[in-house]
């Protein structure tokens, strides 16, 4: 595995996150119906293996449109801040399956937009990088204080709201972030519409999330997993 340069991709983050967009396009008001959902999940024995799933769902029939798994070695470690070019080593080969395929009208990410010291984190990341509407949705907080304005409770950084912390149907708190193309407001109420009881995460997280569980539980010789291999998810 070669190492890592955190220097060189905090520099790549800066120069990045100067093109993030946080406008919605035009088109999209009250014109989404399919949303790309993304989660990653890992395994480890002797080696770390990750399953990036791309799960796209059909909001007006309700129903998974389509669903890949990359499943491949990891080959960048863990560090706060720099989640992205972890994940997306593993997500990317996925959406590409999804995007060739099929038309998207936003990605939901697990993980934060520009809540993120260099405002770029994974979903605004993804979000530029295949010129989509995106939305962060992560379960911890990384940077921002927390403020309330009313009944709705914000992350502020640098004298910016960057997220909404968001009550989930099962009592707990969510943090959403816009990713790219996209605005707070607009992200919030999208997200508030996606809840179902007893789920902690918008529905289409849930399955993403429930994917990539699932795809661990695959009958593999890990060792065979050296080289990118793409699937159709498990149990779709």
């Amino acid at each position: 595995m070669k190492k890592f340069k955190t220097s060189t991709a905090k520099k790549a983050q800066n120069v990045l996150s100067k093109r993030i967009l946080l406008k919605i396009p035009r088109n999209l008001n009250n014109n989404i119906n399919y949303v790309l959902a993304l989660d990653v999940a890992y395994k480890k024995t002797d080696i770390e293996v990750g399953f990036g799933v791309a799960l796209l769902y059909d909001i007006n029939t309700d129903r998974v449109k389509d669903c890949y798994v990359a499943i491949r070695r990891v080959c960048i470690p863990y560090i706060p801040g720099f989640l992205a070019f972890r994940e997306m080593y593993l997500l990317v080969p996925a959406i590409i399956k999804i995007i060739n395929a099929h038309y998207i009208d936003l990605m939901l990410v697990d993980g934060h937009g520009i809540s993120h010291p260099r405002s770029l984190g994974i979903a605004s990341h993804v979000g530029l990088v295949f010129n989509r509407p995106s939305i962060g949705v992560a379960k911890k907080r990384l940077i921002g204080k927390e403020v309330v304005s009313g009944n709705n409770h914000f992350l502020e950084y640098k004298g910016n709201l960057i997220a909404a912390k968001v009550r989930t149907p099962r009592g707990g708190w969510i943090f959403v972030s816009p990713g790219h193309l996209m605005e707070l407001n607009f992200a919030i109420n999208f997200i508030k519409k996606l809840f179902r009881s007893p789920y902690k995460l918008p529905y289409p997280l849930h399955l993403a999330d429930a994917m990539s569980k699932a795809s661990k539980k695959l009958k593999i010789h890990f060792e065979d997993y050296e080289e990118l291999r793409i699937i159709k998810c498990p149990v779709y």
